[in-house]
């Protein structure tokens, strides 16, 4: 049965699902148009163009992680529990990481919850900060393949642990160097 209001929410909602099935860099408005039963012309309504369509519907998906998982400060072991819950619960995991437009986005915007965790810890560095969050997302994609990402979480926190304090020492080997 179709619809008889196809606004810019009925959209969203279809390139969502869409999404969900072929990632955000795989949506067209043809695509877009055939999953919601329409002609292209409602999407063309409604927004300037699918590039529009795709970065609002980016926008939305990275509103909707942040309120469902990342609420406010968290500590490292709330922050890696929240993260590993997310990647069982939440088939958007997948898109986040299927597009190259998802990809550099959603590490930008997972990565500013991770170093939020080290705000009381200032001496270590951005850089520090991202070898240590690329470390984290490696080992959580090697957990996540083998399928054992919740019997083995609390090897994120001490790998994490681990090689900040690592580095802390090198750092302060060297200053007296």
């Amino acid at each position: 049965m179709r619809h008889q209001k196809y606004d810019a929410a009925f959209i969203l909602k279809g390139a969502y699902q869409l999404a969900l099935k072929k990632g955000i860099d795989n949506i067209t408005s043809r695509g877009l148009a055939k999953e919601l039963d329409i002609s292209t012309q409602p999407i063309y309504l409604s927004f300037q163009n699918i590039e529009e369509v795709k970065e609002i519907l980016t926008e939305q998906i990275l509103t909707k992680i942040q309120k469902q998982y990342f609420k406010g400060e968290q500590s490292l072991s709330e922050f890696l529990a929240n993260y590993c819950r997310f990647i069982q619960e939440d088939a958007l995991y997948y898109v986040l990481f299927a597009d190259n437009r998802m990809k550099i986005r959603s590490k930008a915007f997972l990565f500013n919850f991770f170093e939020a965790c080290f705000k009381e810890e200032t001496r270590l560095t951005t850089c520090e900060k991202q070898i240590l969050f690329s470390r984290m997302q490696g080992m959580i994609s090697v957990l996540t393949e083998t399928g054992e990402l919740s019997q083995k979480m609390y090897l994120l926190e001490e790998m994490i642990q681990s090689d900040s304090q690592l580095i802390l020492a090198n750092q302060k080997e060297l200053a007296t160097s």
